[in-house]
């Protein structure tokens, strides 16, 4: 999952809506270097992130990619997946898209003293380009593509990956809408559960 799926799954606490962004900034163990709160945020991106790798609908549309990009399936799978839930944000969320990305936009930026160095740099263009309601717009998916594409080591071809959602766009939609209900059931019985 990407950062607007993780968002909304870290519900309304401030310090599990920072932990979530964080999980894919902070590696290894986390016990005694943040606050609970945080903490649990982070293992439960770690949790989600899991969950999602391990899930039929997810794999298969992981499966629906390219030979080409199938090395970066699992990033262009979440990304898609922000797209549709941006373009059925309604469906999943009472809150309205722009009054939630306002508030979590106000919490990251409370909590941007305690990012890690490389999402203290990210969060403010995150905020100035909102980042999770562009997600919508496929030319936006293509410009955060490019971007991570340009933030890896390795020459990549993520910079034309859009294609991928626009040749499997129904499928890939389908796969989402079938898989995200199943992801928010699980995240609210591990969090009734306790674990």
């Amino acid at each position: 999952m990407n950062y607007l799926a993780h968002l909304l799954l870290a519900g309304e606490e401030a310090e599990s809506i920072a932990g979530n962004l964080m999980g894919d900034f902070v590696k290894g163990r986390v016990d005694g270097l943040y606050t609970p709160g945080i903490r649990r945020g982070i293992v439960q991106h770690r949790t989600i992130d899991r969950f999602a790798d391990e899930h039929l609908f997810f794999r298969q549309s992981r499966g629906r990619i390219s030979a080409e990009q199938r090395r970066y399936a699992g990033i262009l799978i979440d990304i898609f997946y922000d797209h549709f839930l941006c373009r059925h944000w309604s469906q999943f969320s009472n809150e309205p898209l722009d009054d939630f990305t306002r508030r979590v936009y106000a919490v990251l930026q409370d909590y941007l003293p305690l990012f890690p160095p490389r999402l203290q740099h990210i969060v403010p263009f995150m905020v100035e380009q909102d980042w999770l309601s562009s997600y919508g717009d496929t030319r936006s998916v293509e410009r955060a593509l490019t971007g991570v594409g340009r933030r890896l080591r390795r020459d990549n071809p993520l910079h034309r990956a859009v294609s991928e959602l626009h040749d499997s766009y129904d499928d890939l939609q389908t796969d989402f809408l079938n898989f995200f209900p199943l992801l928010m059931d699980y995240v609210r019985r591990s969090i009734i559960s306790g674990s």
